[in-house]
């Protein structure tokens, strides 16, 4: 039942998008200038057709779409992120992603993107791949200079050992397997002297494989935020989302299910964001990202928790190649919940995710890139830590 849900909640996204797209397509374009009606480019043509050509070459394309191909290999030494269980593998990578964009017209914009990510491991190990998709697509209306709309469909697919203990309680990483449709409407307002602010109603179905239980999740968020110097920025955003699991029960203190009272969270999100480019050449920049988050149950708290989030990134680039290197380190405390009956010490967590990559151009077609990545948790339960390293190198060939 519920991959039919998803599959209709994934399908009227697109067709909604598509009935938009169909709608920009129908519009008329305005009529050619008919001050000189021999100017035409059969004409031109068969009066001069090397200028003719050139002609060609600058008339604007309403639509662009660019498709990139992407081969790499790497390795890493903790496939399924255990304590004691650790894997370590070889891998292929690959890669693909198209987009199209449509350009502005009457106010009406249209962008999309598709992208799947494949990493096949060459030693026999409990997983043998690891798999992204993603479909988006944003049909956006500018009613004036200072105010739009935009309906944003996005789909996204995961088959990957991933870390859900926030999500579902459970301690350890496991492979999982999901599907999550995520529709959101977003209004954003020009407020002038270089200040906006950005309202977005969202949803979406998160839907995993068994045993990972199902949930729905929605809420309003509201950024505000202000340009300044060299393409700079800085917000500060607002959420407050509400999750109803599927077959999850709410808790009493000590973490026995109520079987009359299904699971329900209710989070608050505030998040701080600040871009700043150091230089007019915009050579250097630094993004930093604070966020602090409070997650509650509707039991006796077992399930609630708070969760600080420090991101900070930092980017060189020059003409044909760029560098960037970035941390994220997040520490989770759940005031309710105890490490085990009658302990007086209450579980509590860390993650800290370091990355280092880059990229070259080689020519007009072809970029090299390459990537670190080390991750690490700690728990003082002893069973939730792990360590992983993680590199890559590839090339990309657009079209």
């Amino acid at each position: 039942m519920k991959r039919r849900v998803s599959a209709v909640v994934g399908l009227a996204m697109v067709a909604a998008c598509l009935f938009s797209v169909s709608c920009l397509s129908a519009e008329t374009l305005p009529p050619p200038s008919t001050n000189n009606p021999a100017a035409t480019l059969e004409e031109l043509a068969r009066l001069d057709p090397a200028l003719a050509q050139e002609l060609e070459k600058l008339k604007i394309r309403r639509w662009d779409v660019t498709v990139n191909v992407a081969l790499g290999a790497g390795y890493k030494d903790n496939v399924l992120l255990s304590r004691d269980n650790k894997q370590a593998s070889p891998f292929l990578r690959l890669g693909a992603e198209a987009t199209v964009l449509r350009l502005p017209q009457n106010g009406w914009t249209f962008s999309s993107l598709v992208s799947w990510e494949d990493y096949r491991y060459t030693r026999p190990l409990a997983v043998d791949r690891e798999q992204t998709g993603m479909a988006l697509a944003e049909i956006k209306k500018a009613f004036t200079d200072s105010a739009e709309v935009a309906l944003r469909g996005q789909y996204l697919y995961l088959d990957q050992v991933l870390d859900l203990s926030d999500q579902q309680g459970i301690i350890q990483p496991l492979p999982v397997r999901l599907h999550s449709p995520q529709p959101r409407l977003i209004s954003r307002l020009e407020l002038g002297r270089n200040y906006f602010a950005e309202l977005e109603m969202g949803g979406a179905l998160y839907e995993y494989q068994t045993p990972v239980d199902d949930f729905w999740e929605a809420g309003p968020q509201l950024k505000l935020g202000r340009r300044y110097g060299n393409r700079s920025e800085i917000s500060l955003g607002f959420e407050y989302n509400h999750r109803w699991y599927d077959t999850r029960r709410a808790t009493d203190a000590t973490g026995l299910p109520l079987a009359a009272m299904p699971l329900e969270y209710s989070q608050k999100k505030t998040m701080l964001t600040w871009r700043h480019h150091w230089d007019e050449k915009h050579r250097w920049r630094t993004t930093l990202r604070l966020r602090l988050d409070h997650s509650a149950d509707n039991g006796a708290d077992y399930y609630t928790y708070w969760k600080y989030s420090i991101q900070p990134q930092l980017r060189y680039q020059q003409a044909g190649w760029h560098v960037q290197t970035g941390a994220r380190w997040t520490y989770y405390d759940y005031p309710r919940q105890p490490l085990y009956a009658g302990s007086g010490a209450h579980y509590q967590r860390s993650e800290l995710d370091l990355t280092l990559n880059g990229e070259i151009k080689l020519n007009r077609e072809l970029r090299f890139q390459w990537e670190y990545r080390w991750e690490r948790n700690d728990s003082n339960l002893i069973l939730s830590e792990y360590r992983a390293h993680t590199v890559w190198a590839g090339v990309i060939w657009e079209f």
